[in-house]
C-alpha cells in the first residue's frame, strides 16, 4: 500500500511524504540529504524492499516547491531537525519501532533532532565543521549557491547553522544504537575518521567498497541495503 500523507508543523508549514507499508510493526522514516529530494534512487527503490523485511517506510521532502512547503532558502539544520521531530510523532503511535536513516545532511539533521526512535542509521553522513568547497557566497545577497552542474541557491540561515555545529557535537549526539554507513571514496569518511567517532560504544561502523557519497555504482545499493535492514532486524528484535 502507497499513500500520500501531509503533515502541519507547528508554524504551518506542510510536510510532503510518501508512506508504503505491508502494516509492518517497523517504520523506516528517510531523511535526505541537501538539494536532496524523497525520490533520489535509495530511497525510491527502498520502498519495494523494505516493506517485504518487515519495515514499512516513509520518505519525506525537507522542502519542495508544493503549497505550504518549506523552501530550502529559508532552512537551517535546526529547522530540519524539528521537522523530522515532528514526523516520527505523527508515527509514534502507529508502529512498535521507528528507525531514523539519513543520508548526507540528514545525518546531522537526524543527530540534532530528539531522536525519539529506537535506532539511528547514517549512510555516508556530512561533517558540518567543513563547508563543501562547491558552496560559494554570491556577492551583495545572503545567499550562497551550489554549483552540481545546476546551481541551487542556500540562504545563509542554513551555511551560519552549518557551520556552527563541531564534529564533537554530532558524536555527543550518539546515544542510540547507530549504524554509520560509509562509502569507500566519499571524503566524508575520511574527515570523520579524523574524530573520536571509533571510540563512540553506540556507532556501529561499516564501509562500502567501491561506492562514492550516493552509491551510485553497480551493487553498491544493494549492499547498503543489506547492511541497514540487517542493522534494524537486530535492534528491532532484540
Amino acid at each position: 500500500m502507497e499513500k500520500e500523507i501531509k503533515i502541519k508543523t507547528t508554524d504551518n508549514k506542510t510536510i510532503y511524504g510518501t508512506l508504503n507499508s505491508e502494516n509492518n510493526e517497523t517504520l523506516a522514516i528517510f531523511v535526505h540529504g541537501l538539494a536532496g529530494n524523497p525520490n533520489e534512487h535509495m530511497y525510491y527503490n527502498a520502498k519495494k524492499q523494505f516493506p517485504k523485511q518487515g519495515i514499512d517506510t516513509f520518505r519525506f521532502s525537507l522542502y519542495s516547491d508544493e503549497d505550504d512547503a518549506r523552501r530550502l532558502t529559508e532552512c537551517t539544520i535546526e529547522i530540519h531537525a524539528q521537522d523530522i521531530d515532528r514526523v516520527v510523532n505523527e508515527f509514534q503511535d502507529k508502529y512498535e519501532q521507528i528507525v531514523l536513516v539519513g543520508h548526507s545532511l540528514g545525518g546531522p539533521s537526524i543527530l540534532l533532532s530528539k531522536q525519539n526512535v529506537d535506532a539511528v542509521i547514517l549512510w555516508d553522513p556530512s561533517i558540518c565543521e567543513d563547508l563543501d568547497q562547491d558552496i560559494e557566497p554570491i556577492p551583495d545577497t545572503n545567499m550562497h549557491k551550489v554549483d552540481w552542474g545546476i546551481e541551487i541557491l542556500i540562504g545563509e540561515k542554513l551555511i551560519k547553522s552549518y557551520k556552527a555545529i563541531s564534529s564533537d557535537q554530532l558524536l555527543n549526539k550518539i546515544n542510540l544504537p547507530t549504524k554509520i554507513i560509509f562509502a569507500e571514496d566519499s571524503e566524508l569518511k575520511e574527515k570523520w575518521m579524523k574524530t573520536n567517532i571509533k571510540d563512540n560504544k553506540r556507532a556501529d561502523i561499516s564501509i562500502i567498497e567501491g561506492a562514492s557519497h550516493c552509491f551510485n555504482e553497480e551493487n553498491t545499493e544493494i549492499k547498503l541495503f543489506a547492511k541497514t535492514i540487517e542493522f534494524i532486524h537486530e535492534q528491532t528484535r532484540e
